[in-house]
């Protein structure tokens, strides 16, 4: 989880996608 986080985290240009999924993974957990 951390390594996607962290891929994820490295494309600055798709902040809104990184917020949606974060936010997504956080419900999965």
């Amino acid at each position: 989880a951390a390594k996607y986080y962290v891929m994820e985290q490295d494309n600055p240009n798709d902040i809104e996608r990184f917020a949606r999924r974060s936010i997504a993974a956080a419900r999965t957990y």
